[in-house]
């Protein structure tokens, strides 16, 4: 909802970086030294990511405008 408002389309990018994380979740640099959660950019967002050690789950946690204090709580 929130994108759309913004007329951001990245359904396309966002897919293609999930399927990336799928085969290698670590590719992305970490955040504050915790390897667990991770960061990756589409266009002018940050999205925030944590890995599941035990099965490989990834869950996308915000997404945040890169120039805003902004954010967007993803459930």
């Amino acid at each position: 909802m929130f994108l759309l408002e913004n007329r951001m389309r990245i359904k396309d990018e966002l897919q293609e970086k999930i399927n990336v994380l799928k085969e290698n979740p670590r590719l992305y640099p970490f955040i504050h030294n915790n390897d667990i959660v991770r960061s990756f950019y589409i266009r002018s967002l940050a999205f925030s990511y944590i890995i599941d050690d035990n099965n490989k789950l990834i869950t996308i946690t915000e997404a945040v405008f890169i120039k805003s204090s902004l954010k967007l709580k993803v459930k």
